[in-house]
């Protein structure tokens, strides 16, 4: 079952077009697995290996070109044309001799896309140094354009289907948060808890399920002054802080959440900068109204922090929708994206310090009167 109605993703294909058109390409080769996503529906996860989509202006669908025995994961999940799925022989993996890069140049060739002008997306994972060169080496003769970041810009406005997704995987990510908040006490190993959360994340609710999930970051003690460690086999003790940041998935689609818990009475420059950052964060909801720019939101929750005496030195936020990062526009100094409606951030919050942090973290989506937050879980300091 698809996704989204083959009328979406021939639209968002038409506007891949018309960008292509003013980035001067005929050809659009697309390495970035959620861009292969947004344009088509495959939802293998098979990036680990060498992969493309490649899109002509003049073709009514583009050619998905995967590793041979991931083809029936595209033919279950795109709204592709059969025929329009290619497979690379399984002996280009894992050999030194033969290259997926180089199978696809020869593919190129032979639909005759290796005269026309190319752009490729160069920047990020999965396309390594070695693989560009394998397949510059192939078509000696393509000067290729990089579109990275091209297709990504497009997908920061969400349909009315993908707001739906991401409503539901801000449901999956409360129960996630809220499980958590529930299974936290003094003697409990950390990875009980984790093993619950992840499971509520996969479980979903009896409307919906939810999609794989990315590990959530867990951090416990003094190790809350880092934002991305995990959990430990180590139990939660009398008097420790501990930060969870977690998303809810539907569809690929996901939603980021983020709580502060305290196992007892918190310290008072925890409570201080709990209250500071709340502040922060319904000031930063208020500027986020279409046509104010990614800059004006971060200024308005830095002047509430600073007014109770916290700064906050990392961006604030950043594009979200299929697998987490759209690596777009943020909330930070100098960052002049015009907002508009229907863009969709993950509102993240936290501050950390040598040895102790917090965080705080919301999705929403832009509105003419300011964020719309897709979360319903109270903007609490859980204490337990």
């Amino acid at each position: 079952m698809l996704a989204f109605e083959r009328a979406e993703y021939l639209g968002r294909i038409a506007k891949t077009k018309e960008s292509m058109e003013r980035a001067g390409v005929d050809v659009a080769l697309v390495i970035n697995q959620s861009n292969m996503v947004y344009l088509t529906g495959y939802d293998g996860r098979s990036d680990y290996v060498p992969q493309m989509l490649a899109l002509a202006s003049d073709a009514p669908e583009p050619k998905l070109i995967l590793r041979q025995q991931d083809v029936p994961c595209a033919v279950h999940s795109v709204f592709l044309q059969t025929d329009n799925i290619v497979g690379y022989p399984e002996d280009h993996i894992g050999s030194e001799r033969k290259h997926p890069y180089e199978y696809v140049a020869s593919l190129l060739k032979d639909w005759h896309l290796d005269t026309r002008r190319i752009g490729i997306e160069r920047g990020g994972a999965p396309i390594t140094p070695i693989s560009f060169d394998r397949l510059s080496r192939a078509l000696p003769d393509v000067k290729f354009t990089d579109i990275t970041g091209m297709i990504a810009r497009q997908r920061s406005v969400k349909s009315p289907q993908e707001l739906v997704y991401m409503r539901q995987a801000a449901s999956i990510a409360d129960l996630a948060m809220q499980t958590a908040i529930d299974s936290i006490d003094a003697g409990v190993r950390q990875c009980d808890v984790a093993a619950k959360v992840m499971a509520a994340q996969i479980r979903g609710t009896p409307e919906f399920g939810g999609d794989r999930p990315v590990s959530p970051a867990m951090p416990a003690g003094v190790r809350t002054s880092s934002p991305h460690l995990s959990w430990t086999d180590e139990p939660y003790t009398d008097a420790m802080p501990i930060n969870i940041e977690l998303g809810g998935f539907r569809r690929r689609y996901v939603a980021g959440l983020s709580r502060s818990i305290h196992i007892g009475r918190p310290p008072p420059r925890l409570v201080a900068l709990h209250e500071a950052t709340k502040a922060g964060m319904a000031q930063a909801l208020a500027a986020a109204k279409s046509g104010n720019l990614c800059q004006d939101v971060e200024a308005a929750f830095r002047a509430m922090t600073r007014r109770h005496g916290f700064e906050k030195n990392s961006r604030i936020g950043y594009t979200i929708g299929i697998d987490w990062a759209e690596n777009t526009a943020s909330f930070q100094r100098g960052d002049m994206t015009v907002l508009e409606p229907d863009m969709t951030f993950h509102l993240m919050l936290g501050m950390w310090y040598d040895d102790w942090g917090y965080t705080l973290s919301e999705t929403f989506r832009i509105t003419d009167k300011g964020g719309d937050s897709f979360a319903t879980l109270p903007r609490e300091l859980f204490v337990k």
